[in-house]
């Protein structure tokens, strides 16, 4: 354990990191979703259909990454290829705490003062 760096990459975001399916999740300033792999030999997916939403850290839950927008909305992706699998309005004021998976249940707490539990299941 010599606390060398592995890999870097520079990438411009203010929500953090989430660590999931041998991938590095990052959201980043203009709201594209990345899944790089863990040992830094490059990008598994992008997704770009976010952008400029002003998302949270991505959560990896089952075969999701969660992130939850400024109007409010949880988004699912596919932690295999990035795809939008899911949508539901969480809260008009938005979500900007961390939100925390814990086996099938994902927590979100809104800027409205209310914490919400939801059960996501995996796809076969």
């Amino acid at each position: 354990r010599s606390g060398r760096k592995l890999w870097q990459r520079s990438v411009s975001s203010v929500s953090g990191v989430g660590v999931g399916f041998g991938n590095v999740y990052v959201a980043d300033d203009d709201g594209t979703v990345s899944a790089y792999l863990r040992n830094g030999q490059g990008v598994r997916w992008q997704n770009i259909d976010l952008g400029f939403r002003e998302l949270s850290r991505p959560v990896p839950i089952n075969s999701y990454v969660a992130v939850v927008d400024f109007e409010g909305y949880l988004h699912l992706l596919s932690q295999v290829d990035g795809e939008i699998v899911g949508r539901i309005k969480v809260d008009s004021g938005g979500a900007r705490a961390d939100m925390i998976a814990k086996g099938n249940r994902l927590f979100v707490y809104t800027n409205d003062g209310a914490l919400k539990a939801y059960d996501v299941e995996s796809r076969d």
